[in-house]
């Protein structure tokens, strides 16, 4: 802070505010900082790096991969870089106003492709999302590829239209 100042002054530039106790002046801008006060309370220390999730382990949770897919599982092991083993895994597909779950056993996911982890509850996990009906994994499979196949024939259709915006 000295040598801010000090530099301002013998530029012949005064500060273009008080310095207090609260406050710094930045070196390279001059611009004022302001240093917030501490939290109330003992400070806290953030948890050791890959101990976040050690209240998971042996629960049930659902994980939201990169891809978008949905895996239900019960979190048995992980490590540092959120790499996780699931036992009792399955894949919560959802098709329109109809769900349903592709058992996937034990189950390893990289913790790179983990977008969204979270706690289930157990008796919400077994009556699905409200407001959709449960398809055995048979008949969601069914219904994700004809789901596939109307998305990539409308895909395809609007690609032979584009002709029409070079027109206007």
């Amino acid at each position: 802070r000295a040598m801010a100042m000090e530099s301002r002054a013998y530029n012949n530039v005064p500060p273009p505010f008080p310095a207090t106790a609260n406050t710094d002046i930045a070196p390279d801008t001059g611009v004022m900082l302001e240093r917030m006060p501490p939290p109330p309370g003992p400070p806290v220390d953030p948890p050791p790096p890959g101990s976040a999730l050690v209240d998971e382990v042996d629960k049930r949770i659902l994980v939201v991969l990169r891809d978008g897919r949905k895996i239900l599982g019960i979190l048995r092991s992980f490590d540092q870089f959120s790499n996780m083993v699931l036992v009792d895994a399955c894949e919560r597909v959802i098709v329109g106003d109809t769900f349903g779950d592709v058992p996937l056993g034990s189950y390893i996911v990289r913790g790179e492709n983990l977008v969204l982890l979270g706690a289930v509850d157990e008796a919400e996990s077994e009556a699905g999302p409200p407001g959709l009906r449960r398809l055995s994994a048979d008949e969601i499979r069914v219904a994700e590829m004809a789901e596939k196949q109307s998305n990539s024939l409308k895909r395809t259709m609007l690609a032979r239209f584009d002709f029409l915006d070079d027109l206007s």
